[in-house]
């Protein structure tokens, strides 16, 4: 991904939310940096805008995607040298929790936000969160 043209950027302005799906937490983040949708998703939090996150989109919302090394392979974005996410909200959405396949993977990853002092929310594949106004809603499956 590049620098978002102006076509493009003009086109997600007026938009009222933008949905950020899944994949590699670690790759997603690099890309949303170097095109500087970054900047474009914050600036529209601040509006007021609808951001969306699923996956690794919600992982990249919170304040930092370090512990998620233990699920993800961070070697894939080889550029990516700083883990801090847009911080549009203080925890670390931990998705896909209770899954079998990450059970060990979610013990380090506990322990590793423990560790940079990090709230965690623990969110199964049917939960989902909604932060409006600073207030925070789960809705659990």
């Amino acid at each position: 991904m590049h620098e978002l043209n102006a076509s493009t950027r003009s086109i997600v302005e007026r938009s009222d939310a933008v949905f950020l799906g899944g994949g590699n937490t670690f790759v997603l983040l690099d890309e949303l940096r170097k095109s500087h949708f970054d900047e474009l998703l914050i600036k529209m939090h601040h509006t007021g805008k609808i951001l969306i996150g699923e996956s690794a989109g919600a992982l990249v919302l919170g304040p930092t995607i370090e512990p998620i090394r233990f699920i993800d392979e961070p070697e894939r974005a080889s550029e990516l040298s700083e883990f801090t996410g847009l911080c549009l909200f203080p925890f670390l959405p931990a998705v896909h929790f209770g899954r079998s396949e990450y059970l060990e993977q979610y013990t380090s990853i506990i322990r590793a936000a423990f560790s940079l002092g990090l709230p965690m929310l623990a969110l199964r594949d049917a939960d989902s969160v909604w932060i409006r106004r600073g207030l925070m809603e789960l809705r659990a499956a």
